[in-house]
C-alpha cells in the first residue's frame, strides 16, 4: 500500500493492519506519540486498546484519556477488527472534553445558585458541584480575616485538601504567596491562570504540594460583593493548559456567584425584617396583585387557627364568612386597585367555622397589598349575639325566615336585571325521625344537615360556576330549608341538582346509628316565575308540593320548560343508585391485539348496566355517573372485579378508564397502587387529555406514584382535546390511544391520515406505544401496520364481550 495516500488523511489518525503489515498515517503517529517501527507495541501500552485487541469483541468505540509527562489527551477511537487485522480511526477530543468540564460547572452552578440559602451553603454546594459533577480535582475558597486570606471551604477528589486548610496568606507584608493566582485575584479583582504548575514561578510556595497531588493547572476567580472582592475561588485540574481559551466562561462564573452573594445579603436583611413582623402582635397578611397570599405572620395563625402552610398561595376568601354582600367586597377591591387605603371592620371566619371581627387597614405597596389588622371580636361579641338572635336559626346557624327574606330582598333590589334561583327543600318523612329518636335528636340531624348544606353549596366549583354568586341559606318551618342563589340562571340547574344529591347522598348520625335522608325540592326562577321573594318562595313551594306527590327524591321546577330535563336527570340518577344497590354494574371486555402478531395482549374494561336481559351502555348514564357521588363506589367495585380477573389469568393486561373525580380521589389511587403492587405492569389506567391538563403538577405527581407501583398509563382519545407536546414530554405516559374519529376518516381524508401518521411517529420518538381505537375493516389494519402502529382495538378483531366470554376466549 502507498503510505503517502494515507498521509493525505490529515483530520483523523488512521492505522490499517493486514496480517503482519501495519500502515499508519502521520496524524496518528503525532496524535498518539507512536514509533513507526513499534506501532503495535505502543498501541498495546494503551490499556483499553490492549484489552479490546485481546478480546472477542469486533468493534471498539470509546474516548480514552492518555496521559504523558507533558500533557493529557482525550482521544476518540473507532477500531473494527477484520479477518486478518484491524482498521483504527483516532480523533483528538481534548478540546471538546475540556470544554465540557468547564460548561458542566456553569450548568450545575445554576442549580447551586437557586438552592443556596446563605454564603457558606453557596460555597459548599459550589465546591461539591465542581468536584462531583464537573469532575475537577480540587476546589477551595479563601476569604479575608484579620488582614490575611484564609481558606473557609475546600474539597477534592481524594484526601480533602489537607495541604490547603492550614494555608494563610498575610496581606500586610511582602511574601511569595502574594504572587499566587489566588492572592493576585483577591488583590486586584482579575482572573488569574496557572497553566503549568511545574514551570510557573508564581506558584513556587505551593508547587511541591500541588505536584504531589498532580494539580498541573489552576485558576483564581474573584467573587465580588458590590465593587469589593469578598472571596476568591481556586479550581485545580490534573492537566497542563487546561483553562486556556475559556476566560469568558470563567468570567461568567465569577459574575454569577457575585450576583448571588449580593442577593443572599438582601435576603438576609429581609429575613430579619420579616422575623420582626412575624413576632408582632398585630395581624399582617400580604397578597400579590391577584390576591394570592404570599405571607402571614404568627398572629394570623393564632387568630384563625390555620397554619401558614394552609394559607400561603390561597386567596383571602378562605376567611370569608358570608356575612358581607358582594357590594362590600367590590368596594374593597376597587379602592385598593386605585392605590388607595381601605379601612373597615371585616367579619371573617376561622378554620373551625367560628366568626371573628377584624379592624382592618389594607395598604397597596408596589405589587402587593398589605392587610394590617386588630382582632376586636370581644368588643363586638354582644352586638353579634343580638344579630344572631334576630336573623339566625339557633339550631342550624342558617338564616331564619326574617334573615332570609332580608338578604334575598336586598339582592333582588341590587340586581333586579339579573336571573336568580330559589329552592325550597323538604326532608322526606322527617316526622318519622322525630317519633323514633325524639325531637332533641331530630334537631341534631337538622344541625348536621344545615352544616352539610353550607359546606356543599359554598364549595369553590359552585361559586366559580355562578360567577362569584351570593348564596343565602335559610331554615323555615321544622324540616324545610330555602336556598337563594343570586345571579344563577336556568343553565345552572343541573349543577344545583348535583349539589342537592351530594347533600343527601351521605349518612347522618343519630344515637350512634347512621341513617339516610330522602328529600323533595321545588324550584322557581326570577324573573320568569315571579318578581318578588314572597312569590318566588310561594311558587317554589307549589313545585315542592307536586314533587312530594311522586315520592322521595323528586325535584320539580315551577317552570314547565325544564321539567322534562329534571325528570330525565332524576331517572338516570335513580337508575345508577338502584344498579349500585343491586349489583347490576359490570365490565365488558374488548381485547387489544398486537398489530404484527395479531395475538391478544390486553383488554379494555368497558362499563355496562345489566337490567334483566337488557344491556345499558355508558352513553345513557356516564355523564350523570361521573358527576355524582356514586362514581367512586362504582369504580371501587369494578376495580375489585379487575383484580379478581388478574388473579385468575396470566400475561394479559387489563385497562380501566378513570374519570377526573376518581383520578383526584386518594381512595381510588390507593386502590390502584395496591393492585399494581400485586400484579406489576398488568393494570393500565386510561385518562382523557383534559384530566391531565387540569392541575398538571398534581397529575405528574400522581402518575409518577402510580408508575412507581407498577401501573401503566394510557392517554385515551388522543388528539381530540388538549393535545400538547409539552405534557406528553413531561408526564410518564406508556401508551397513546389514537381517537376513533381519526381512524374512521383516515382512508377518505388525507389530513386525518397525516394526523394518525404524526401521532405514531411522535410516539415512537418518545418511546411510547400506540393503540388505534375503533378499527373496523381490513384496509384500516393494513394501513396501521404499515405506519408502525403497535396495537389495534376494534370490531375488526373483537367486539366488547361479557367477562365469561372473554375468559373463555383467553
Amino acid at each position: 500500500m502507498d503510505v503517502s495516500i494515507l498521509n493525505q488523511i490529515t483530520k483523523y489518525g488512521f492505522i490499517l493492519k493486514q496480517g503482519s503489515k501495519v500502515y499508519a498515517n502521520k496524524r496518528v503517529i503525532e496524535l498518539l506519540g507512536l514509533k513507526k517501527r513499534n506501532i503495535l507495541n505502543d498501541l498495546n501500552k494503551i490499556e483499553e486498546i490492549k484489552e479490546f485487541l485481546n478480546s472477542k469483541k469486533s468493534v471498539f468505540k470509546e474516548i480514552v484519556t492518555i496521559k504523558t509527562k507533558i500533557e493529557t489527551k482525550h482521544i476518540n477511537f473507532y477500531i473494527k477488527k477484520t479477518i486478518d487485522g484491524f482498521i483504527l480511526l483516532a480523533d483528538d477530543f481534548t478540546k471538546y472534553i475540556r470544554e465540557k468540564h468547564i460548561t458542566d460547572i456553569v450548568i450545575y452552578m445554576n442549580d447551586v445558585l437557586a438552592k443556596s440559602k446563605n454564603e457558606n451553603e453557596l460555597y459548599e454546594k459550589f465546591i461539591k458541584a465542581v468536584i462531583k459533577k464537573a469532575k475537577f480535582n480540587a476546589c477551595f475558597v479563601m476569604k479575608k480575616q484579620k488582614n490575611a486570606l484564609i481558606p473557609v471551604a475546600w474539597g477534592n477528589d481524594t484526601d480533602g485538601l489537607d495541604c490547603i486548610k492550614d494555608v494563610t496568606i498575610p496581606l500586610d507584608e511582602q511574601t511569595p504567596l502574594l504572587k499566587t493566582p489566588v492572592a493576585k485575584a483577591f488583590l486586584d479583582g482579575n482572573i488569574y491562570f496557572n497553566d503549568d504548575t511545574r514551570i510557573n514561578p508564581d506558584v513556587e510556595p505551593l508547587r511541591e504540594e500541588m505536584l504531589k497531588r498532580n494539580y498541573l493547572s489552576s485558576v483564581g476567580i474573584p467573587i465580588f460583593k458590590g465593587k469589593k472582592v469578598e472571596a476568591v475561588i481556586c479550581i485545580c485540574k490534573d492537566e497542563v493548559d487546561f483553562f486556556k481559551g475559556y476566560k469568558k466562561l470563567i468570567e461568567y462564573i465569577s459574575k454569577a456567584l457575585s450576583k448571588t452573594l449580593e442577593n443572599l445579603e438582601e435576603i438576609k436583611f429581609k429575613n430579619v425584617l420579616l422575623n420582626a413582623i412575624n413576632k408582632g402582635h398585630e395581624w399582617v397578611v400580604i397578597t400579590d396583585k391577584k390576591g394570592k397570599v404570599v405571607f402571614v405572620n404568627e398572629t394570623v395563625e393564632k387568630i384563625t387557627g390555620y397554619k401558614k402552610s394552609e394559607l400561603i398561595g390561597k386567596n383571602p376568601k378562605i376567611f370569608k364568612s358570608g356575612l358581607h354582600d358582594e357590594i362590600f367586597y367590590k368596594e374593597l377591591w376597587e379602592t385598593i386597585k386605585k392605590g388607595r387605603i381601605f379601612e373597615s371592620i371585616i367579619i371573617n371566619k376561622k378554620k373551625d367555622g367560628s366568626i371573628f371581627y377584624l379592624l382592618d387597614k389594607i395598604v397597596p405597596v408596589g405589587d402587593y397589598y398589605i392587610s394590617l389588622g386588630k382582632d376586636i371580636t370581644n368588643e363586638k361579641k354582644y352586638f353579634h349575639l343580638i344579630e344572631e338572635l334576630k336573623f339566625k336559626d339557633p339550631i342550624t346557624g342558617l338564616y331564619n325566615k326574617e334573615g332570609f327574606f332580608k338578604h334575598a330582598r336586598d339582592y333582588l333590589k341590587k340586581f333586579k336585571y339579573e336571573s336568580h334561583i330559589v329552592l325550597v327543600v323538604d326532608v322526606y318523612n322527617f316526622n318519622v325521625i322525630n317519633h323514633k329518636y325524639g325531637i332533641t335528636e331530630g334537631d341534631e340531624v337538622l344541625k348536621q344537615l344545615g352544616k352539610k348544606l353550607r359546606t356543599v353549596f359554598f364549595e369553590r366549583d359552585l361559586i366559580y360556576k355562578f360567577h362569584t354568586v351570593n348564596i343565602t341559606l335559610g331554615r323555615f318551618n321544622g324540616d324545610e330549608f330555602a336556598i337563594f342563589l343570586e345571579k344563577a340562571d336556568e343553565e345552572c340547574i343541573p349543577k344545583i341538582l348535583n349539589k342537592l344529591y351530594e347533600v343527601f347522598s351521605g349518612t347522618y348520625k343519630v344515637k350512634n346509628e347512621k341513617i339516610k335522608l330522602d328529600y323533595n325540592a321545588g324550584i322557581s326562577v326570577y324573573p320568569k316565575d315571579a318578581c318578588d321573594i314572597e312569590d318566588l318562595l310561594n311558587n317554589a313551594s307549589i313545585a315542592l308540593i307536586n314533587a312530594k306527590k311522586e315520592g322521595p327524591n323528586i325535584v320539580k321546577l315551577y317552570s314547565k320548560e325544564y321539567s322534562k330535563e329534571i325528570y330525565k336527570f332524576n331517572d338516570i340518577l335513580n337508575l345508577i343508585k338502584t344498579s349500585l344497590e343491586k349489583n347490576r354494574f359490570e365490565l365488558f371486555f374488548q381485547p387489544i391485539v398486537d398489530a404484527e402478531k395479531e395475538n391478544i395482549v390486553a383488554a379494555e374494561g368497558l362499563l355496562r348496566i345489566r337490567e334483566k336481559s337488557k344491556i345499558i351502555t355508558p352513553g345513557v348514564f356516564i355523564d350523570v355517573l361521573e358527576n355524582s357521588n356514586y362514581s367512586l363506589n362504582v369504580s371501587m367495585k369494578m376495580l375489585d372485579n379487575i383484580e379478581n380477573i388478574l388473579k385468575n389469568t396470566k400475561n394479559v393486561k387489563l385497562s380501566y378508564n378513570l374519570c377526573e373525580k376518581q383520578f383526584r380521589n386518594t381512595q381510588a389511587i390507593d386502590k390502584l397502587i395496591n393492585i399494581g403492587k400485586k400484579f406489576p405492569y398488568r393494570l393500565q389506567i386510561e385518562l382523557i387529555e383534559r384530566v391531565l391538563i387540569n392541575e398538571k403538577l398534581y397529575s405528574q405527581k400522581v402518575l409518577e406514584k402510580l408508575k412507581d407501583n407498577g401501573i401503566l398509563i394510557a392517554i385515551d382519545d388522543f388528539g381530540t382535546g388538549y393535545s400538547s407536546l409539552s405534557y406528553i414530554r413531561e408526564l410518564p405516559v406508556d401508551i397513546i390511544k389514537i381517537d376513533i374519529s381519526f381512524i374512521r376518516k383516515m382512508m377518505q381524508n388525507h389530513k386525518d391520515m397525516a394526523i394518525v401518521k404524526t401521532i405514531i411517529n411522535l410516539a415512537k420518538e418518545l418511546d411510547i406505544k400506540t393503540v388505534a381505537e375503533g378499527v373496523e375493516d381490513e384496509s384500516q389494519v393494513a394501513i396501521l401496520k404499515a405506519l408502525g402502529c403497535d396495537y389495534i382495538q376494534g370490531f375488526y378483531y373483537y367486539k366488547p364481550m361479557p367477562k365469561e366470554e372473554f375468559l373463555k376466549l383467553l
